[in-house]
């Protein structure tokens, strides 16, 4: 149990000053710690995420299990939000910094030369970068028509991205500007990798 609280605690001085994160990890060890860091906030944040789907989805309940009984309306309108928040938490994220670390170095440091490190510490602070959102991913399943939840969810994803700035030009070993610059350079040509892509398949498509 102390090596849940203090890997939490250190998760929590990650998201308060990722600037003063200095130590470089290979990607099992880094996957290890976000595993032993994400067991307590990811059980409160998966009890949370049933809640607000309780909450926020029984105004659709009636359509999505009209057939069920009360009770076990509820008691599946909680499972698919803990779910949800399992799933995001557990699954989506380790894969996801480990897809966005394969993309980001492949173009800022294969391609265009602007990160010198290996892709270790690259999914290392795509990793880490995503503490803030373990804790507050309840959120997310909070219906937008609520100011205060969107507020909330833009301020969880700014801060995640500085985050994922900072956390970048420590384990590279860069400036924050050569960091950010190598972020988005990846993602644009993504983007317009994948429009062209679809621009491309509709235009076949109508041949």
């Amino acid at each position: 149990m102390d090596k849940l609280i203090n890997a939490t605690k250190k998760a929590l001085s990650i998201i308060m000053h990722p600037n003063a994160v200095k130590e470089h990890k290979n990607s099992i060890d880094a996957i290890k710690f976000y595993y032993t860091a994400a067991v307590i906030p990811g059980i409160i944040s998966i009890i949370l995420s049933g809640l607000v789907f309780l909450a926020f989805g029984a105004t659709n309940s009636n359509l999505l299990f009209s057939n069920l009984p009360s009770k076990a309306n509820s008691a599946m309108l909680f499972t698919i939000g803990a779910l949800t928040g399992f799933l995001y938490i557990f699954i989506i994220t380790p894969l996801g910094a480990m897809m966005s670390s394969v993309i980001y170095q492949f173009f800022a440091k294969n391609l265009f030369k602007i990160w010198t490190k290996e892709i270790s510490r690259t999914f290392t602070a795509s990793l880490y970068a995503n503490f803030l959102v373990i804790f507050f991913i309840w959120i997310t399943l909070i219906p937008h028509t609520n100011v205060a939840a969107s507020i909330a969810d833009i301020i969880v994803i700014i801060w995640s991205f500085i985050m994922l700035i900072t956390l970048i030009s420590k384990q590279q070993e860069i400036s924050k500007l050569r960091a950010v610059g190598g972020i988005l350079l990846s993602i644009v040509i993504i983007t317009l990798i994948i429009f062209g892509i679809v621009v491309a398949g509709t235009v076949i498509t109508k041949l």
